[in-house]
Formats: structure tokens, C-alpha cells, sequence
């Protein structure tokens, strides 16, 4: 898509930069926007727009500062690139823009350990493929269905318990038997090594007690990255209640019925994981085995990007707090307050709307009248 993208542009004569970072608007006497100005090699260069400017610079999943105010719970990173730190924010309030969305994002969770090294991870998990797999909180017990969809998955990081003050889902447990490990299915963007390979963040344990040994450990090591928020260690109670959550879990696997969150009673829970057939009345559940080794990943909740940002109306232009557009300011994509909301599409829900905003940006600001400097 980038690639013919870019050949319309050059086909079209627009000369394309790169390495130069917006960092303000050239505004008229009448209040328009005629032209941007930009940072390129520690040098200021000013750029005339006889129409109008159009920001598809992406949100602010990398502005820790931004993600900490805005967000509804602490995030450790996403797959959006490095630069999308919400420039867009600030040159746009210069100019009044109204924000919206400012707390939601396109959910995804991570696995902590790739975010420790780097935030902009290469890809988010999307899916966990296995039948014989649970997520379980620091203490041990599930919260939510693991086959359901990312960004609805993901959200459950955010529960906020107010007697405890903390987030007691801040961290969830992938954990899996060697089932799992020898055969997790088809599916895509999924964590668990494929078989006959291994992964660094990859916790094993011969028996449930040695494996949350372990992930303690590995928990430890964790605390004192930069790059994450304060983690908290397992509960005491985290093995005998995963003990529980596991025996629930494998009396639901053999009636087919998750009593608890539903697991594979929707289709969506189905369609993004080919499971092998297993012989159980639901192909997403099968009994965890009573003897290890037992696997574990530790993830946390990430982005694809944020959603949040200017409001703009149906011609993709930037509107001010009063209701009124910005001449000659237009935005489309994750840099701007999403038309989706909360809701997540469906795959390609990042770039559809970031396409349809952006040809309709670009079609309005063709039609209008240049601007004066």
C-alpha cells in the first residue's frame, strides 16, 4: 500500500522528504494555515502550502508523558513506529483545536519482556492460539476470555482496584502446557514460539510451583527496567489459586461451557485461530495436563496506536473548541480523534479511516481557494 502510495505521489510530481519533523504551523493574518515549518538537520525550513496542510502523523503511543495524562491505564509500549510521539497535539492547541478520544487507543497487548528493550515492538499479541492455554493475573485467577479480540482483551489491564489501589491485571499470564508448545495452531501474531524453537521470554517450569518460581524471578529482573511502569511481584497466593483456575478451567473444557467468560461461544473467538480438532465439544478448550513442564509469557497491554487527538469534521479539517473549522488545517488518521471511538472494526480498522479522511482531506483542500501568507 506505502509503495503505491508513494508511486501516485511521485507519478503526481509531489516531492517527498523525509527526516523532516513538523514543528509548527505558518498562520495568516485572516487566520489560516499557509504552510508548515519543520525541523531537518538541526535547521529550520519553512514550507509555503497554498491550500492547506494535512497531518497524518500518527498518535502518541511513544510520548510517555502524553500516555501517562491521557490513556486509562498504564501502557508498555506498541507496534506503531518510534516517531509517533503526538506532535500533532501540541501544533494543533496552539490553534484552538478541540480534542476528543484522548483516552482510547487501538488495543493490543504486548509481551512485556520485547517491550523491556524496546517500546516500538515488531509486532503485538494479537491471538493465542492452543487450546490448553489460560491467562491468569498476578493471583493466580482467569479475567477474561483469551480468545476474544485484542483490542476488547486488552482493556482488561485497565481494571482498577480501588481497595487495593492498584491494577491487579496490570500483568497477565499466558500460561500453557506442552500441548500447546508442540502444536498452538494457525493463526497470526501470536507469541508462543513455533514448535522445535524457543524464545527468550519463554518461562518454564517443570511443575506449577517451579514455574511461578520462576516467573517471580524473571519478575524481579523486570522491576528495574527504565522502560516500564512499577510491577508488582506474584501474590503468595498465586499457586494454589492457579491450581483452582486450572481445575475450573478443565471441568468447563470438558462440558464445553465456559461458565465463566464464554471462551469459543462466538464466532470471532473461532475465525482467528484454526484450532486442530481435539475431541472436546469446543475446539478453543482442552483440559490443561496435571504434569508439566508448563510454559508461561507475561504480557501487558500496548498499542497499535493511540486514537485520540484533534476532532475533524466529514472534510477532514481540524476544528477549533467553538465549533468552527481551522482554514487550511486537515487531519487523518491516528493523529486525529478517531471516528471509531472506542469500537474497534475489525482488521485494517487503523487504515481505513486514515485512508477515506485523508482522500477527503486532500479533496477539500484541492477545491478551496490559496491562502495568503
Amino acid at each position: 500500500m506505502i509503495r503505491q502510495l508513494a508511486g501516485a505521489a511521485e507519478r503526481a510530481g509531489t516531492k517527498i522528504l523525509t527526516s523532516h519533523r513538523a514543528i509548527d504551523l505558518i498562520v495568516n493574518a485572516a487566520g489560516e494555515v499557509a504552510g508548515l515549518v519543520c525541523e531537518a538537520d538541526g535547521m529550520s525550513v519553512s514550507i509555503r502550502a497554498r491550500k492547506g496542510v494535512v497531518f497524518g502523523s500518527g498518535g502518541f503511543t511513544h510520548n510517555r508523558a502524553a500516555t501517562r495524562t491521557y490513556l486509562r491505564g498504564p501502557i508498555v509500549g506498541g507496534c506503531a513506529v518510534p516517531t509517533n510521539t503526538g506532535d500533532f497535539l501540541s501544533i494543533a492547541a496552539r490553534l484552538g483545536a478541540d480534542m476528543g478520544n484522548m483516552t482510547h487507543a487501538w488495543w493490543s497487548e504486548t509481551v512485556l519482556e520485547q517491550a523491556a528493550a524496546f517500546a516500538s515492538v515488531p509486532s503485538n499479541a494479537f491471538v493465542f492460539p492452543g487450546d490448553s492455554s489460560i491467562l491468569v493475573n498476578r493471583f493466580g485467577r482467569r479475567v477474561v476470555n483469551e480468545k476474544t479480540t485484542y483490542n476488547e482483551r486488552t482493556q482488561v489491564h485497565f481494571n482498577w482496584d480501588p481497595a487495593a489501589g492498584e491494577y491487579p491485571n496490570l500483568l497477565l499470564f499466558l500460561v500453557y502446557d506442552q500441548r500447546v508448545a508442540d502444536n498452538p495452531g494457525v493463526g497470526y501474531n501470536y507469541p508462543m514460539p513455533p514448535k522445535g524453537t524457543t524464545a527468550p521470554y519463554v518461562i518454564e517450569g517443570a511443575t506449577l510451583e517451579n514455574l511461578a518460581a520462576n516467573i517471580d524471578q524473571r519478575l524481579i529482573r523486570l522491576a528495574s527496567s527504565a522502560n516500564l511502569p512499577s510491577i508488582s511481584r506474584l501474590d503468595r497466593s498465586f499457586v494454589n489459586q492457579l491450581k483452582g483456575t486450572i481445575a475450573r478451567f478443565n471441568g468447563f473444557a470438558e462440558t464445553g461451557v465456559d461458565g465463566d467468560f464464554g471462551r469459543g461461544t462466538h464466532l470471532i473467538d473461532r475465525s482467528l485461530i484454526a484450532h486442530p480438532p481435539n475431541g472436546k465439544p469446543n475446539p478453543t478448550m482442552y483440559p490443561l495436563s496435571q504434569a508439566g513442564p508448563f510454559y508461561s509469557i507475561i504480557l501487558a497491554a500496548g498499542t497499535l496506536d493511540t486514537k485520540g487527538g484533534p476532532r475533524i469534521d466529514s472534510n477532514g479539517q481540524v476544528i477549533r473548541v467553538d465549533g468552527q473549522p481551522i482554514p487550511g488545517l486537515y487531519g487523518a488518521g491516528n493523529c486525529v480523534a478517531s471516528p471509531a471511538g472506542q469500537a474497534y472494526w475489525g482488521g485494517g480498522g487503523t487504515l481505513g479511516p486514515a485512508v477515506v479522511f485523508g482522500y477527503l482531506a486532500g479533496s477539500h483542500a484541492a477545491a478551496s481557494r490559496v491562502k495568503a501568507v
